[in-house]
């Protein structure tokens, strides 16, 4: 399988009705793939235990297996932090929108 113009990566993330979920940019590489791009998104679950926020490594390329990386785990709602770490440690180039965001 090719690339789909038609794909979004958000589906493989399998939110529930309670997540949210935000996209913060892409990066150039992901865990065992040379230089698969790959989305990168924020997703605060909301549990029964309380909030917590996960960052997601995901391949933009609709023919890629359904891998998504977890690539970071914070305890509560800590979206900024995440953004700080994915920009920092993923060399992420962050959409407008993410960084006026953040």
């Amino acid at each position: 399988m090719g690339k789909s113009s038609n794909f979004d990566p958000i589906s493989r993330l399998h939110l529930g009705k309670a997540d949210s979920a935000m996209f913060m940019g892409h990066a150039m590489t992901m865990p065992g793939c040379g230089k698969r791009a790959c989305a990168v998104y924020c997703v605060v679950h909301r549990g029964s235990s309380g909030p917590f926020t996960h960052v997601y490594l995901v391949p933009v390329d609709g023919g890629y297996r359904g891998e998504v990386f977890l690539a970071k785990v914070l305890e509560g709602e800590r979206v900024a932090e995440a953004l700080v770490w994915s920009e920092r440690a993923l060399a992420i180039v962050l959409d407008g929108e993410a960084r006026c965001a953040a």
